[in-house]
């Protein structure tokens, strides 16, 4: 999804593509958590715009503003600070990233 919407020059187009992702996505997610697990962990009953309980029009405008303002202002500071960086701090902070990420998923799962 992300490469998608990187690509994408329009921020008008930005934010409506990745508003309606959200959006979809979301509400799959809703609908499987109560349809197999039986569960509702959110609600958006009293927010306005509001589709079946499940998602948020508004909401989904906020996830595609935010899109928009992290692809076109965070992606390029960091792509900018990466490729700043001598090539050997690169792979060590790509492996501590790893090596983080992977403790952080074996303590999800012990």
């Amino acid at each position: 999804f992300f490469l998608c919407v990187y690509k994408i020059k329009n921020v008008a187009l930005i934010v409506l593509v990745s508003a309606v992702m959200s959006g979809v996505y979301e509400y799959l997610c809703s609908y499987i958590l109560e349809k197999v697990f039986n569960t509702s962990l959110w609600s958006y009953e009293l927010w306005i715009l509001s589709i079946n309980g499940r998602i948020s029009l508004l909401a989904c405008l906020f996830f595609g503003l935010f899109t928009a303002l992290f692809v076109k202002c965070v992606v390029p500071l960091v792509a900018k600070a990466v490729t700043a960086m001598p090539k050997w701090a690169v792979i060590v902070s790509s492996c501590l990233a790893v090596i983080v990420t992977a403790g952080d998923a074996l303590d999800i799962l012990i």
